[in-house]
């Protein structure tokens, strides 16, 4: 047999032999706590100890104990507490807690605590965080980042503090290192700081201040210039040759010879090897030269 549809707004019923009026909205939250609907239940306030709804569609919502169902969605949604074993998404997904097995974010700015056995997504900006398993994406941000181990594929840290910092490759824009700083390849500016880096020379060469750190291999004379070099700074001159080479004291430069009184142009034997150090002089105007083969 087929119903029709009955609406209405209040309805009359008896109570200890007296009449009374309510309306349905009041009948279904006050007179059936136990209530199921397939269908709308609309209106400003909607009170219970524990909702569970396959699906909750609503502009705002604050709920202050349990709140469950395969979906909720909406603008805002404002939790004091949650546990959510599937999804949470929206515009905006606020409160102090929010714990589970897995968080999904595309972008996130947290403010208090992130607690969970994986969190991922494309951006993460934490202002704070203690992490005892794996952070990974795309880009890790925040004021402060203090790690116990760091082990990853490639790092771009401005700051990076911790007992141990592991992976194929560390960029750094500074660091200090109070313990080891160990991997592959440990390299500057310059290179690999393990070696010295050679710069190969065929003609008269005048150094650089891009050679400091380097060696030069040449097979003929090399001059010290003024006003390059600061103090501090290092070079070391190889003669890969049978013969005499010389090593020319620039203009307005002191050419000293290590272990002697004497300045001026240096002779490097075949062979030898010097150190050339930039040792005063506001514009690295006086260097101590020494090394094997060197008269």
């Amino acid at each position: 047999m087929a119903y029709g549809t009955l609406k209405i707004d209040n309805i009359t019923y008896t109570n200890a032999g007296v009449d009374a009026s309510t309306t349905v909205s009041g009948l279904v939250q006050g007179q059936f706590p136990n209530l199921t609907i397939t269908g709308t239940i609309s209106g400003a306030t909607i009170t219970g100890n524990t909702g569970n709804f396959t699906t909750i569609t609503a502009v705002t919502g604050i709920f202050t104990s349990t709140l469950s169902g395969a979906t909720t969605t909406g603008i805002t949604a404002n939790f004091q507490s949650g546990v959510f074993t599937t999804q949470v998404s929206g515009a905006t997904v606020a409160g102090p807690t929010h714990t589970g097995t897995t968080a999904n974010f595309v972008a996130g700015n947290f403010t208090s605590s992130i607690t969970g056995v994986t969190v991922t997504g494309t951006t993460a900006n934490f202002s704070s965080g203690n992490f005892t398993g794996t952070l990974s994406g795309a880009t890790v941000t925040g004021n402060v980042g203090q790690f116990t181990n760091v082990s990853a594929g490639a790092g771009n840290f401005t700051s990076v503090t911790g007992t141990t910092v592991t992976g194929t490759t560390a960029n750094f824009v500074s660091g200090n290192f109070t313990g080891t700083a160990s991997g592959a390849t440990v390299r500057d500016s310059i290179g690999n700081v393990r070696i010295i880096p050679q710069n190969a020379q065929t003609t008269g060469y005048t150094l650089a201040a891009s050679d400091v750190g380097k060696h030069i291999f040449t097979v003929t004379g090399v001059t010290v210039p003024s006003g390059v070099f600061t103090v501090g700074d290092a070079i070391s001159i190889y003669n890969n040759t049978t013969g005499n080479i010389t090593i020319t004291q620039g203009t307005n430069v002191t050419l000293r010879q290590a272990g002697a009184s004497g300045t001026g142009d240096r002779t490097l034997a075949q062979r030898g090897l010097a150190t050339v150090l930039c040792v005063s002089g506001s514009a690295g105007t006086e260097f101590v030269i020494g090394g094997a083969g060197l008269s």
